[in-house]
């Protein structure tokens, strides 16, 4: 076994770091596992270069792919305020590049005028809890077949209230199960991004978004140490792969 400590509300947790929960849906221009807003699936493609095809199965030495993606649909991400603001953020420099506490709970959205929402009485539980950096929200969509068909479905997402209440709660890396944590369409007012960045008021580079995570109905609600590893690509977003840990 082996083993990390992590402390929490002055509690000290064990972390067995042999028994990752990946949370991660990943880019896959082969047989995609997503489709969200409409964008077209990933292609992957051999490189070419005068006589030089990068693909095996025509005569090359080797496989050289290129691979055209759109993080915010084609597989799990986590972006930074940059995703909605006139000033440009890396997502990577936002991220904790450690071991950190993540609280997951799961929902039952309501049914309001015909849309799934994730309204701030149904995170009254989060009320009796000491923050942790991150929440995550597990709703029916973790349930549903691969590939998960989002696009013209009118996902469930998050009141803009319940966004503001997440925050003032204190929680600073928010994870869901969702494309989006607003509306499929919106009219682009992207009310819970900006609740939850409190933008434009505020540039807040201290809080992250991860979208697209999968959420195994096995792990129960309750407290997880977490490891939000992230693509090194300089960008409001990038592909992320989300790692769960439970604690004794």
């Amino acid at each position: 076994m082996i083993t990390a400590q992590l402390t929490h509300h002055n509690r000290t947790y064990q972390v067995n770091l042999l028994q990752p929960h990946p949370l991660a849906l990943p880019v896959n221009p082969i047989a995609p596992s997503l489709h969200a807003f409409h964008i077209p699936p990933p292609v992957a493609s051999p490189f070419t270069s005068g006589s030089f095809v990068g693909a095996v199965a025509q005569g090359s030495s080797c496989n050289v792919n290129n691979i055209f993606f759109n993080p915010h649909g084609h597989c799990t991400h986590t972006e930074c305020v940059a995703h909605i603001s006139d000033r440009f953020y890396n997502v990577n420099d936002v991220v904790p590049h450690h071991l950190f506490a993540a609280t997951l709970l799961t929902v039952t959205p309501e049914l309001m005028d015909g849309n799934s929402i994730i309204t701030t009485a149904l995170l009254k539980p989060l009320m009796h809890l000491a923050p942790t950096p991150a929440l995550l929200l597990r709703t029916p969509a973790s349930a549903l077949p691969i590939p998960k068909i989002f696009s013209g479905t009118n996902p469930t997402f998050l009141h803009h209230t319940a966004a503001a209440l997440i925050r003032s709660l204190g929680y600073h890396h928010l994870m869901l199960d969702l494309p989006s944590v607003d509306q499929e369409h919106d009219g682009g007012l992207l009310l819970a991004h900006k609740a939850f960045w409190n933008y434009p008021q505020t540039y807040d580079t201290s809080r992250t978004i991860t979208e697209l995570i999968h959420l195994p109905a096995h792990l129960p609600d309750g407290l997880y140490a977490c490891n939000l590893l992230m693509a090194p690509i300089i960008n409001d977003a990038t592909p992320s792969n989300p790692i769960l840990y439970s604690l004794s």
